[in-house]
């Protein structure tokens, strides 16, 4: 790094002291060099303008720092709002507004982010067939901590299912589940992508009647964000037809049924079903001060009729801008009431006596500006004096999410006619030209801050003539709650208590300069083209959607070919992948192969062949004699056994460090270092060890050497045992 220099080098006092030993030299008559001499006051005037100016210079402001991550396309993150999903329990029908607010402990505000219809179905039945019978699950889902297999013990592709049994399945209506999964492995799955491949497919049915009974046709799937049982998510989707209740057989009930069966199990692990939630509640940790909701006339009629369909418009209050030839203005002749529409609530606005010249060209031309009752005095802030740079204070105990606040401003437009124009938001006023309508807000000093018409236009003089048009605020970090229980929802018909299946995540806090900078420092580390080999490694184990235990990047090394020795590939590297699995010996299937091979296609060098393959799994036997204590024939050959196949499993899954030992040679020393260590054990008189695969052998001392795409496991073993 470069070294950076040292400006504020000089005290006061020294810059005084150096000054006044040139007095004599520049005017000899000067020699009253108290402090009461007016020229010593000037000196010291200038003295301490010097060291200010040095101060200064020798410092990095917060804006100059925000300059330099500007140029390195990074900026300081804002606060964001928690994201979980809420489910209703007992609750088969209504309909939620939009921004419905769910209050969990400590009064931390949720809101659902769309209007939610609740479907009428309750799930009545849960079976599971793994292709040799059914067996009942539902007593498992209902337990919190309890989970299931969805497809059995043993998963048998094109066989394995899973049942839900419903009350009711209707034709052109789209159902939602919400599937919960434990994730509890030792090893995390990476962030799914779009376009990530699925660890395996599962394809989704329903069951029709038909001539030869019943008949289980595809579902019109909307999405699957569980990425087939892969992660805790929704799936959507209709059927083509409404479902007849029928049994399964005997002994099951009578029901519409859902089935999720298994093409392809996957080489990952089987999934653990915990839990299925009917109409999950997708819900951000925010609380809408004020919104605008926009309205677009097609025909200029003398009175219109809006329906607003969101919680802050039937629980708070609307003003309502309309737009003609010049602009927005508001309009105050309205009637306002709620009413019901189905299992709805709704506000209904009249609007009365509409200008005769509403703009028409296919754009909005209505606004409704809902915002609670208590915000009513605050939504309106004091007038502009037409000064540069006007502040105008916006406090609240939570944390405004800057890019979701707006407002407008009543100001003479080019048409020289009063009107409400929109200014908009921008993180910074040097970004803005001197005729933009912008504004910023100083987190700091909670304040709205316009520009100065150099860097932003200054809002017009006039009384009251700012109001705030939307305004969301979120607690961050905060909002990162656990599992658990909300407050009573009460609304219209529906009474319930509702809760959260998994934590809310996503939450945060907005940055400051020091954790941006740290956060550029971490991304500079991050590998953006596949160089070396600890580059191949990094990158194939982050491949999007998958579980990957252990991973190899070999250079110059050619699995396919028949020369021998490691360098015999030129401008090739192979690398090795194991994902995690449950099994004893895992193997990458196909898909997982594809999956890395893609992956690693956006960053390798274009001279560079890649190859993508799973491990090889060496049998290793092993033949040692042991000298026992006389006294110690409580040692038996259990134990011993049990601390080399511990060894084996070391090298072969990588505990504790977690990195399976590709390619690592077995060595007589170790194994006979692990016995020596068994209680009771004298010594290891003799180790053999013997390998039986084409790419292995024994070096002359008696260490088997594997491929580098290897890992060895405990085959025969025989102990004979000495006094």
């Amino acid at each position: 790094m470069l070294t950076l220099p040292n400006y504020d080098d000089q005290r006061f006092e020294d810059i005084m002291e150096m000054v006044k030993r040139r007095i004599p030299v520049l005017y000899p008559q000067w020699t009253d060099m108290n402090e009461h001499d007016p020229g010593i006051t000037i000196l010291e005037l200038f003295a301490w303008l010097k060291e200010m100016q040095q101060y200064h210079l020798n410092r990095i402001t917060t804006q100059g720092y925000e300059n330099m991550l500007a140029l390195l396309g990074a900026v300081v993150s804002e606060s964001s709002a928690a994201l979980t999903w809420i489910v209703l329990p007992n609750i088969s029908q209504g309909s939620l507004p939009q921004g419905m607010r769910f209050e969990a402990p400590g009064e931390i505000i949720f809101e659902c982010q769309d209007t939610v219809k609740l479907n009428t179905f309750r799930i009545q039945s849960i079976y599971v067939n793994d292709g040799t019978g059914f067996q009942d699950v539902q007593d498992i889902i209902r337990e919190p901590k309890l989970y299931c297999h969805p497809f059995g013990q043993n998963p048998m592709e094109g066989e394995s299912s899973l049942y839900l049994g419903v009350d009711r399945l209707e034709q052109n209506r789209e159902f939602s589940l919400f599937l919960q999964f434990d994730d509890s492995y030792p090893v995390l799955r990476n962030p799914f992508k779009d376009n990530s491949r699925r660890p395996r497919n599962v394809v989704w049915e329903y069951g029709a009647a038909a001539e030869n009974g019943l008949e289980f046709k595809p579902v019109e799937l909307s999405f699957d964000r569980t990425y087939g049982f892969s992660q805790s998510e929704e799936i959507r989707f209709r059927i083509g037809e409404d479902a007849d209740p029928v049994s399964l057989g005997e002994g099951i009930p009578e029901c519409c049924w859902l089935r999720a069966r298994m093409l392809r199990k996957g080489c990952e692990e089987n999934p653990r079903l915990m839990n299925i939630h009917k109409d999950p509640i997708p819900v951000s940790q925010k609380r809408t001060i004020c919104d605008t909701i926009s309205f677009t006339l097609l025909e200029n009629k003398e009175d219109a009729v809006l329906k607003l369909r969101t919680w802050l418009a039937l629980k708070g209050r609307q003003t309502v801008f309309v737009r003609d030839s010049s602009g927005w203005q508001i309009h105050n002749d309205l009637l306002t009431h709620i009413q019901r529409e189905g299992n709805a609530e709704i506000a209904v606005l009249k609007l009365i006596n509409l200008p005769q010249d509403l703009l028409m060209d296919g754009t909005e031309n209505i606004r409704v500006l809902c915002y609670e009752t208590d915000f009513g005095e605050s939504l309106v802030l004091s007038g502009s004096n037409g000064l540069p740079g006007q502040r105008f204070p916006l406090e609240f105990q939570d944390t405004i999410l800057r890019e979701q606040l707006s407002v407008m401003v009543y100001e003479e437009t080019e048409q020289e006619l009063k009107r409400w124009t929109d200014w908009k938001y921008i993180s910074k006023l040097s970004q803005a030209g001197p005729y933009d309508r912008s504004f910023t807000y100083d987190r700091a000093n909670q304040e709205i801050v316009f520009g100065d018409n150099e860097q932003g236009a200054v809002p017009q003089a006039g009384d009251h003539n700012i109001v705030v048009t939307r305004c969301v605020t979120s607690k961050g970090s905060m909002g990162n709650i656990a599992c658990g229980s909300f407050e009573v929802l009460e609304y219209g018909d529906i009474r319930c208590m509702p809760y959260n299946p998994v934590p809310a995540s996503g939450g945060g806090d907005a940055e400051n300069i020091g954790d941006a900078i740290e956060r550029v420092k971490a991304s500079l580390k991050q590998v953006g083209k596949a160089v070396t080999v600890a580059d191949y490694e990094e990158l194939a184990a982050a491949t999007p959607g998958l579980r990957i235990m252990g991973v190899k990047a070999i250079p110059f090394y050619d699995p396919d070919s028949r020369v021998s020795g490691e360098k015999q590939a030129p401008a090739t590297v192979t690398v090795v992948v194991l994902p995690y699995s449950e099994d004893p010996f895992p193997m990458p299937d196909e898909q997982f192969l594809v999956a890395v091979g893609k992956h690693l296609e956006d960053y390798r060098l274009i001279t560079t062949n890649v190859k993508v393959i799973g491990p090889v799994y060496i049998k290793i036997s092993v033949y040692i004699e042991v000298v026992l204590e006389n006294n110690r024939w409580e040692t038996n050959e259990t134990v011993i056994k049990a601390a080399i196949a511990s060894y084996f499993e070391t090298v072969r899954k990588g505990i504790p460090e977690g990195k399976p030992g590709f390619g690592q040679p077995i060595r007589e020393s170790i194994i006979a270092m692990k016995i020596e260590a068994v209680p009771g054990v004298v010594h290891v008189k003799k180790v053999t060890l013997g390998v039986r695969y084409n790419e292995s052998y024994k070096d002359k001392y008696g260490n088997i050497t594997i491929p580098p795409h290897g890992l060895p496991y405990l085959g025969d073993l025989q102990i004979r045992t000495l006094s």
